[in-house]
């Protein structure tokens, strides 16, 4: 799919953190804990797929290694311990796959930071999902400056798919396939057509809210649209800062006799 030149997002202008974007020039980097789909970035490794108890026993080792060090403090025997877990990766993993699941998805929520986008800013279920049920705002950036910016490790066009993406364990704790986490929904969210961008922080310490905020320049910005009910008496504060960045202002209209929105310009 062709990347857009302008990617946007909804918010909902009475929100703190959406006045920032405008007035702070500071974005915020999502752990997947605040998401709204329970399956969202919450796909974990598949044990099904170590067919052979030699890839079961790599991928115990591997988890293994980062835990030798808490099981020696535990006063346990470390060879002993080792050797249980192998025999249950190979031989019943289905026992493990809810632990392993859920320290997955624990870790991947702690060291990802995600910012949700969409190449689409007229879409009447999204501003109502996400723009304040069309009184709020939706913020259109420079998507090139974006991925030029060195915050993030990798982006793209999430994909929607009814097949449930089964990952690889082996393969599972490389940055690389992170990907299949974070940018694999149900159909069902087809509709927002959304562009994510990843940023992968260390995984030893799960970043601070503040860690997760990061400021952008004026040039950023290509556009601000508000939505066709946002309140009068806000607009004048928006059109002042619009004009001293010099960003394109624009509001929603509804179209006459059509479920459709169109824009028109206000700087």
């Amino acid at each position: 799919m062709e990347e857009p030149k302008i990617i946007y997002k909804y918010k909902d202008f009475t929100a703190d953190h959406s006045r920032k974007i405008l007035f702070e020039n500071e974005l915020f980097l999502s752990s997947s804990t605040s998401f709204n789909d329970p399956f969202d970035c919450r796909i974990p490794p598949c044990l099904k797929l170590l067919e052979t108890k030699e890839r079961a026993f790599e991928y115990a080792e591997r988890i293994l290694s980062r835990q030798k060090l808490k099981i020696l403090l535990d006063g346990e025997d470390f060879e002993k311990v080792s050797e249980n877990f192998k025999k249950s990766m190979w031989k019943n993993p289905e026992i493990l796959q809810k632990n392993i699941s859920e320290i997955s998805i624990d870790t991947q929520s702690k060291i990802l930071g995600i910012l949700c986008l969409t190449k689409k800013w007229n879409d009447i279920l999204m501003w109502s999902h996400y723009g304040q049920n069309h009184q709020g705002i939706c913020y259109g950036f420079d998507l090139e400056a974006l991925t030029n910016s060195k915050n993030f490790y990798y982006g793209g066009f999430v994909t929607y798919t009814n097949t449930y993406p089964l990952i690889d364990p082996i393969k599972a704790i490389l940055p690389e396939t992170y990907e299949l986490q974070t940018h694999y929904k149900a159909k069902n969210w087809e509709y927002e057509d959304e562009y994510r961008l990843v940023k992968i922080y260390d995984q030893d310490v799960e970043p601070s809210s503040d860690q997760r905020k990061f400021k952008i320049p004026d040039s950023f910005f290509k556009e601000i649209i508000i939505g066709a009910e946002f309140p009068r008496n806000e607009i004048q504060g928006i059109i002042d800062i619009a004009k001293a960045k010099k960003i394109a202002l624009f509001k929603a209209i509804k179209v006459d006799w059509k479920f459709e929105l169109e824009r028109e310009r206000i700087i």
